[in-house]
């Protein structure tokens, strides 16, 4: 028997995501780093997918330094697992990160996996996966961001989004100024309120949603209190 669906199970506004994460570790005790360690599962099972058809399987994880870039660096580490030659590529230094972002780092350190922060030989790869900004941009890309979103752009590898593309508003799907053009995106849960324009196909590709584990319960508290 079916489950029955919620209102919001095809698009969410970026804070009814924050509030279903909230609820999600909160009420449910599905403690924030299992999600990361899902979603990251998710982005390396779609990364591998593209690899396969890919003469190029060299593999450039760029990331930020938010819940974005802890998504990245679980990516990372599942597929150095599967054998490919991985390198994870820091847009910022190692005192950005934080709480699950920062467990997940120290993790890959600990495995050894190749870390840089020169992005000069972004071009040698065939797959980058673009761990860069999350749905809680607001205000236009800084100068550096834009650099490193730049040169994703103009490299000829495949391209995968984590959640959204670097650059674009998870509400309105405005470009803050510049964003990843990517040719897939694997957005988390439920898709975007930003993805409901189709003419963004240009920046997010095709959209895969990936289960990571969040009971429905929590959607459906977070369209309770909103009714109330």
């Amino acid at each position: 028997m079916k489950r029955k669906k919620t209102e919001i199970e095809k698009f969410v506004s970026v804070l009814q995501m924050r509030e279903i994460d909230a609820i999600t570790s909160c009420k449910y005790g599905i403690a924030s780093i299992i999600l990361m360690e899902n979603a990251g599962k998710a982005v390396a099972d779609e990364s591998e997918k593209a690899l396969r058809k890919l003469k190029n399987k060299n593999v450039a994880v760029v990331c930020g330094s938010g819940n974005n870039a802890g998504d990245g660096f679980v990516a990372a580490r599942y597929l150095n697992n599967k054998g490919f030659n991985v390198s994870v590529l820091l847009t910022k230094q190692e005192n950005f990160f934080k709480g699950d972002c920062k467990i997940n780092f120290e993790i890959l350190k600990t495995l050894g996996i190749n870390i840089l922060s020169d992005l000069c030989l972004i071009d040698k790869y065939g797959i980058i996966i673009d761990a860069v900004l999350g749905t809680g941009i607001s205000g236009l890309v800084k100068k550096q961001t834009a650099e490193t979103i730049n040169k994703i752009n103009h490299v000829k590898a495949y391209k995968i989004s984590v959640d959204i593309p670097s650059g674009m508003n998870g509400d309105t799907g405005e470009i803050m100024g510049y964003a990843v053009k990517a040719d897939k995106t694997v957005t988390f849960a439920f898709k975007k309120n930003a993805f409901k324009n189709k003419a963004l196909k240009k920046y997010t590709g095709k959209i895969i949603t990936a289960d990571i584990g969040i009971p429905e319960k929590a959607a459906e508290d977070i369209i309770k209190n909103e009714k109330n």
